[in-house]
């Protein structure tokens, strides 16, 4: 029996930075922005962590050799990631009520 071995997770500034503005929004409109972030890391480490393939993969230029995903948390909050056979690493985070930022589609 084979057991592949587990996904590196990576954290890009992006994604850090992403964090920091939810919490800061979430504090700054009622509080518990850190209950929020800790949620959200919950959800990208144990939810999408433990099945990243089972999440939406993004359409990208042909001329991209990457895998992209984006998951939904709470209806409010994208997650998008990019997925190797050895590492997932979680490009930003953003809510839905924002504009996207710009994604970094192309190698």
């Amino acid at each position: 029996m084979s057991s592949e071995p587990p996904l590196v997770i990576n954290l890009a500034e992006d994604f850090y930075q992403g964090l920091l503005e939810i919490e800061e929004y979430a504090n700054a409109h009622g509080g518990r922005g850190r209950q929020l972030v800790n949620s959200l890391m919950n959800f990208a480490y144990q939810i999408i962590g433990s099945s990243p393939r089972a999440y939406t993969t993004l359409l990208v230029p042909e001329q991209s050799t990457r895998e992209f995903r984006r998951a939904v948390f709470r209806k409010n909050y994208v997650l998008l990631y990019q997925l190797t056979d050895t590492e997932l690493t979680f490009l930003l985070v953003y809510s839905t009520k924002r504009r996207p930022p710009a994604i970094p589609l192309v190698t």
